[in-house]
């Protein structure tokens, strides 16, 4: 789709929201965790959901390396959500099982970068 003018519009193709918990940016405390992912359906088997997942991982291990906060990183994944498993799987984050806290999901983790 393109405006009147000829010029393409601006897309957003994938998205991740990461940061920390129980800890603050400036201080070595807390746990790194994937909030959400998400690709268009336009950009379907275009891997943008494993490069925007790659660059989150760098932007945390940058910070690791910096803050000296553990590298771990956690994510919860609904169990029906065979795409994000797979997602999470091939980019090292391990099943752990239900997450005490929203048992409707499980708790995936990745230790080191």
């Amino acid at each position: 789709m393109k405006p009147s003018d000829g010029h393409a519009l601006d897309e957003i193709y994938a998205f991740v929201w990461f940061g920390i918990v129980n800890g603050k940016k400036k201080d070595a405390e807390g746990t790194y965790i994937i909030g959400y992912i998400a690709r268009s359906l336009k950009a379907h088997e275009c891997h943008f959901g494993d490069f925007t997942l790659k660059h989150a991982i760098h932007v945390i291990k940058e910070d690791s390396e910096k803050s000296g906060r553990e590298p771990i990183i956690g994510t919860r994944i609904d169990p029906r959500n065979q795409a994000s498993q797979k997602l999470f799987a091939r980019n090292g984050f391990q099943d752990t099982g239900i997450d005490d806290e929203a048992p409707e999901y499980h708790r995936w983790v990745r230790i080191g970068f």
